[in-house]
């Protein structure tokens, strides 16, 4: 189950791509200006990759962003770029599934950017416990204890991820990340919204 945590970051996100595209659309630069026009958002509307046999494989990313005239081509079904974020998982489950999205889509999906929260997530944890033990050892007085002005809460960081397609010699396609950047994206997300 999604967390509010998951759910805002996946919105912001969402919303910095889509300021970046309006940016693009005042290009001076004729092309940059109408390539910008065709990128659409197409959130987190399920991918489903088929199978030689069976059922296929459905995915349900945070957010996902197409080109319009894409649409119009036989062989252009997937987004162009996918967003995913990990709050609880482990970087390996993240990666797995960039890798996934690019491989099964045969490289149409050519850009996954994903927010991997897990120390976060483990701060908040730590957070909870140390408030649930000094409550029950009677240590905080309800009319003036809350969360956000807790001095000792921690914070964890973050790390943003972007893996792109790779054709490779063979004709396969594969994933490669091509920046792993290690944030306090609580503290960039915040100050964002002032």
């Amino acid at each position: 189950m999604p967390t509010t945590m998951h759910e805002e970051l996946g919105v912001f996100i969402v919303e910095q791509v889509t300021e970046w595209r309006s940016s693009l659309k005042l290009s001076n630069d004729p092309t940059i200006r109408d390539v910008a026009q065709t990128i659409k958002g197409s959130g987190s509307a399920d991918i489903r990759f088929p199978f030689a046999r069976g059922a296929g494989d459905l995915k349900s990313p945070d957010g996902s962003f197409r080109h319009k005239n894409c649409e119009r081509r036989p062989r252009c079904v997937y987004p162009t770029l996918v967003i995913e974020i990990a709050w609880s998982q482990e970087m390996k489950y993240l990666q797995d599934k960039a890798e996934a999205y690019i491989r099964r889509s045969k490289g149409q999906i050519r850009t996954v950017v994903g927010v991997l929260m897990r120390k976060m997530y483990q701060a908040e944890l730590r957070n909870e416990k140390r408030l649930y033990n000094a409550y029950v050892a009677g240590d905080v007085d309800d009319d003036d204890a809350s969360y956000s002005s807790d001095d000792k809460n921690e914070t964890g960081e973050a790390s943003i991820l972007v893996w792109r397609a790779i054709s490779r010699r063979n004709g396969t396609t594969g994933a490669v990340c091509v920046q792993n950047e290690v944030r306090n994206l609580l503290r960039f997300y915040k100050c964002s919204l002032c």
